[in-house]
């Protein structure tokens, strides 16, 4: 049902018509002084505010050979996609995708084109606020899963998460008759 480190509406989503904001986030950074070094740990991940869906993959590097066949994986071509000026997206559109950029050292909105990443920004704040509050020291090797468990209860809610998940295991292997 899911890849690991990763949480996905559904596999090659969105498409014309449809905006998906995307940016990269830095979960792990090096601590500064003495002692073990923490390697840095990098997510990526893609926001569709219109039906509030997304997605969110650990990534060894913010690289376009590393962020783009992501994004290709996740998202379909012809889906409009909104960045910051980070260099790796620069090939987006020559790979079949619309793509708006803001410059956020001037706007958070770009005042010509609207384009924001304002939305899959509070999904980041989001995301380690819940790591921070409520989690206790995190293990870097389950990142992902907390990535997962963070998605699932921001698309379903956790009122109803054994409804959710009965529903889920349910479509996934139905009772034939």
């Amino acid at each position: 049902m899911f890849a690991k480190n990763t949480f996905y509406a559904t596999q090659k989503s969105w498409g014309a018509n449809c905006v998906v904001e995307i940016d990269e986030s830095l979960f792990a950074k090096a601590k500064p002084g003495p002692g073990r070094p923490v390697p840095q740990l990098w997510v990526f991940g893609g926001y569709e505010p219109a039906t509030k869906k997304g997605f969110l993959v650990t990534v060894p590097r913010r690289d376009a050979g590393t962020l783009l066949p992501v994004i290709q994986q996740w998202i379909r071509p012809g889906t409009t996609v909104h960045s910051d000026q980070w260099g790796a997206y620069n090939q987006l559109a020559n790979i079949g995708y619309a793509h708006g950029t803001v410059n956020h050292t001037l706007h958070f909105v770009d005042p010509n084109t609207g384009v924001t990443t304002n939305r899959v920004e509070s999904m980041w704040q989001r995301a380690k606020a819940k790591f921070k509050a409520g989690m206790g020291p995190t293990n870097r090797n389950m990142i992902g899963d907390y990535l997962v468990e963070f998605m699932w209860g921001q698309r379903f809610g956790k009122q109803h998460a054994f409804y959710n998940i009965c529903t889920h295991i349910s479509e996934q292997y139905p009772v034939l008759q």
